[in-house]
C-alpha cells in the first residue's frame, strides 16, 4: 500500500526531526562508554562471513543499577542512535568497499546466558 509507506516514511522523518537525530549523529560524545561497557557489555565487532558488521549484546552480563550510576536511560537512547547513524552512515560503506558488494545490514548476536530477574533489579 503506497499511501501507507509514504505516511510511515514522513513520520520516520518527522520524528528524525524531532528527536534530533542529524544533531545527534553530529554532535553526541559519550564519554561514560568505558564505564557503561563493564555494566552493560555491547558493540561492533568485525565482520560475519557475509561481510556484515557484527553486533553483539552480552545481555547476561547487564547490571542495570550499575549502568544507571555511570550515565541516563536518555543518554543510553543518545548513545545507540549514534551508533546506528555511525553504521548507515560509516560501518555499511566500509563494508561493502571491503566486500565489493552492496552491505546494508548487520548481523546481531544477543547473548542470553546467565539472563534472570537480577539483571532488571530496580535502580
Amino acid at each position: 500500500d503506497i499511501l501507507k509507506a509514504k505516511e510511515s516514511f514522513l513520520n520516520y522523518l518527522k520524528w528524525r526531526e524531532e528527536f534530533g537525530v542529524d544533531t545527534i549523529a553530529k554532535e553526541f560524545q559519550f564519554e561514560e562508554y568505558k564505564e557503561v561497557q563493564k555494566y552493560y557489555p555491547h558493540g561492533f565487532h568485525g565482520v560475519d562471513r557475509y561481510g556484515r558488521p557484527v553486533y553483539i549484546e552480552r545481555l547476561g552480563m547487564l547490571d542495570l543499577d550499575g549502568l544507571l550510576r555511570v550515565t541516563t536511560i536518555e543518554r543510553l537512547v543518545n548513545h545507540h542512535v549514534y551508533e546506528q547513524e555511525k553504521t548507515t552512515r560509516l560501518r555499511f560503506h566500509a563494508c561493502t568497499t571491503a566486500a565489493r558488494r552492496r552491505i546494508a545490514s548487520i548481523t546481531a548476536i544477543m547473548d542470553v546466558k546467565g539472563v534472570g530477574s537480577s539483571n532488571f533489579s530496580k535502580a
